[in-house]
């Protein structure tokens, strides 16, 4: 993590985070990531438990990519990026859990 990223982290309370999700359809020969939604922020919370959730519609047929980015919310326009995790939707799907 650069000195840049590390400049608005929470020094003295812990962070306050939220999660974001785009979504890609792999199918599509000039796919792009397209925002999905977000959740609510979680004010001084290492271990968050969103209200909110994301729904997106499954298709044998179309592979899509989540991409989840959890930040630490600053401001409307000052987040840092804390962690991302990358998953098709069909590996969540086919999961026995």
């Amino acid at each position: 993590m650069s000195a840049k990223n590390l400049k608005n982290l929470d020094i003295v309370t812990d962070s306050d985070p939220q999660c974001t999700l785009k979504v890609k359809e792999e199918n599509l020969k000039y796919a792009v990531y397209k925002q999905a939604g977000e959740t609510e922020v979680v004010d001084n919370n290492l271990n968050p438990q969103w209200i909110r959730h994301f729904s997106v519609n499954y298709s044998f047929l179309k592979e899509k990519e989540l991409w989840f980015q959890v930040w630490n919310y600053n401001s409307i326009n000052d987040k840092d990026l804390i962690g991302e995790c990358k998953i098709k939707l069909s590996e969540i799907m086919m999961s026995s859990n």
